[in-house]
């Protein structure tokens, strides 16, 4: 589906995360397409029997701005951000957040993701990657890295 007025919020984040999915190796099981849940909308709760544990992903929900593009008031242009964020547990020897990061960055970047995605109206402006951090969560020291990732989508309204 298309990026369009009625699924600006929701859209860009299932493209990003199906672009994610089936493109970046779950550390955990090896393979992309991981049948186990590693992908969140938000810091999943650690402490939970249902939490499929280290590495995991964040995708946030969309934040934008629209723009009017023509006199007529009939399209805009919808500026959002959306952020990607690595989770890895300290020491954890079949997963590093910078190689997980590598991963994330270069399947966003890729031309022929862009390509994809510019076809479903999602135009990839800019990546901004934040610097590798540590957090403690729960008890447990957890490295982390943050992608902000800014889109443009043209709304008819």
């Amino acid at each position: 589906m298309s990026v369009n007025n009625t699924n600006i919020f929701t859209e860009p984040r299932d493209l990003i995360k199906a672009l994610i999915n089936s493109n970046v190796v779950d550390p955990k099981r090896g393979r992309v397409n991981s049948p186990r849940r590693w992908i969140y909308r938000q810091i999943p709760d650690t402490t939970s029997r249902d939490f499929a544990g280290y590495p995991f992903i964040v995708i946030k929900s969309v934040e934008g701005d629209s723009n009017e593009v023509d006199l007529q008031g009939c399209t805009s242009d919808f500026e959002m951000e959306l952020e990607v964020e690595s989770f890895v547990e300290f020491n954890d020897t079949n997963a590093r957040v910078d190689s997980l990061s590598n991963s994330i960055y270069q399947i966003l970047n890729s031309f022929a993701n862009k390509k994809t995605l510019a076809s479903q109206n999602l135009h990839l402006i800019s990546i901004t990657a934040g610097p590798y951090d540590d957090e403690e969560i729960e008890s447990k020291k957890v490295n982390t890295r943050k992608f902000t990732i800014t889109y443009t989508a043209t709304i008819h309204n």
